[in-house]
């Protein structure tokens, strides 16, 4: 069956000079049919096909159009298409995944750096050692790294859903910036509407959790932004919930396994390595396990959000529908309000524990004075002179000295 899709994206990917034989691999790789395949190059072969075609040069990107299917792949199948995919480009995420590794490694440097707490911390001590001061700071390298983060995930799917085209790290970054605004926004719902369904009860905000996990596919793909893009994910979740959940699930577990067997032979092979080389080899497991890791779940994500999809096509197109927006607002103003509480519970919480700390340094410093001025006192038989008025006390009457101390 020749979908509109379909045609469009032959035709727009030989305009960008991608050949027949990768636009057909790349097809039969994302399910489609190798007769409806051959019938979408012979009416795209035609002078005048009967699909407008869209002209599709200069856009950000260009997804492969989706083959109805009527169920999802099972773990394993995802599993074999996100190591594929990865092996494919392998080059190019590392070296995007590398810029989110730099940002990370640079934030923890400038928080822990000696020069910049001599130096920047000193000379805004009154500002920084208020919580405002700290506040303000977390949150400016918060939303950096936000910003860092959101832009190589659009990188890497960028690269991962290129349809035959080579596309490099810097070339990806490039495209990926258009839409890291729209990405961070979508973050930011997200989280508040988690946040909200979790207030009172913990199983809707988990619910929530995975029902708008794909929103960012959504948005990358479909240029749906904000609630859209959230409930566009929700009703893709409504048919496969538990199906989608399970393959979830699979993911956090092959992760973890690989992550702790990893772990675990390297605890091992440090018996025979020494300290100095261990330290650096630990590090670059770090980095490693955290290059593949990241960008191997975003492609398992993106390839079950497609699989999704095209099981939603294959029904009715109910998913389309912008339902369930008014909810999902709701949600993110008690997200709101949760974050409001927050702060204020935490600012009340440490202005206490602060005025706690005062009270207790300015007593020891009290006592401080007072065993000075008694050692002064056991020496020279009297006062120093700055404190004259205690001269009129008698020197043998203590009564004046807790007259004093009061």
């Amino acid at each position: 069956m020749i979908t509109p899709e379909l045609l469009t994206y032959i035709v727009s990917q030989r305009k960008r000079g991608v050949t027949d034989d990768a636009i057909h691999t790349v097809l039969m790789n994302s399910g489609w049919k190798q007769i409806d395949i051959n019938d979408a190059f012979r009416e795209a072969d035609k002078p005048q096909p009967l699909t407008r075609r869209a002209d599709t040069e200069g856009s950000s990107n260009q997804s492969v159009p989706v083959s109805p299917r009527s169920n999802l792949y099972n773990p394993i199948q995802l599993l074999g298409l996100t190591l594929s995919r990865y092996r494919s480009h392998f080059f190019p995420l590392v070296v995007v995944m590398l810029v989110w590794v730099a940002a990370l490694r640079l934030s923890g440097y400038v928080l822990s750096s000696s020069v910049f707490s001599e130096t920047i911390l000193s000379s805004f001590n009154a500002f920084i050692s208020s919580l405002g001061g700290i506040a303000a700071i977390s949150v400016l390298i918060g939303i950096v790294l936000l910003i860092v983060q959101s832009w190589v995930m659009l990188a890497v799917l960028q690269i991962v859903v290129s349809g035959g085209e080579v596309i490099g790290p810097l070339d990806a970054l490039r495209r990926a910036w258009s839409q890291t605004l729209s990405l961070i926004w979508l973050t930011v719902l997200y989280f508040l509407i988690v946040l909200g369904g979790t207030v009172g009860l913990v199983i809707p905000g988990i619910i929530l959790l995975i029902t708008l996990l794909f929103a960012p596919f959504v948005l990358f793909e479909e240029k749906e932004t904000g609630f859209s893009a959230l409930v566009r994910s929700k009703n893709y979740m409504r048919k496969s919930w538990v199906a989608a959940s399970v393959r979830l699930l699979f993911l956090a577990i092959f992760v973890s396994i690989f992550t702790l067997t990893l772990g675990l032979l390297f605890q091992i092979s440090s018996i025979w390595i020494p300290d100095s080389l261990y330290v650096a080899l630990y590090e670059v497991e770090q980095v490693g396990v955290f290059i593949f890791i990241v960008p191997f779940t975003f492609i398992y994500l993106y390839l079950l959000y497609r699989n999704m999809k095209a099981v939603s096509a294959a029904g009715d197109n109910r998913f389309l529908l912008d339902t369930g927006t008014m909810r999902l607002r709701a949600i993110s103003l008690v997200g709101i309000f949760a974050v409001v509480v927050l702060f204020a519970v935490s600012y009340i919480s440490v202005s206490r524990t602060s005025d706690n700390a005062s009270e207790i340094s300015d007593n020891e410093v009290i006592e401080n004075i007072k065993g000075s001025l008694e050692e002064y006192y056991s020496v020279h038989t009297s006062y120093p002179a700055s404190l004259a008025p205690l001269e009129e006390f008698d020197d043998s009457n203590k009564e004046g000295w807790d007259r004093f101390s009061y």
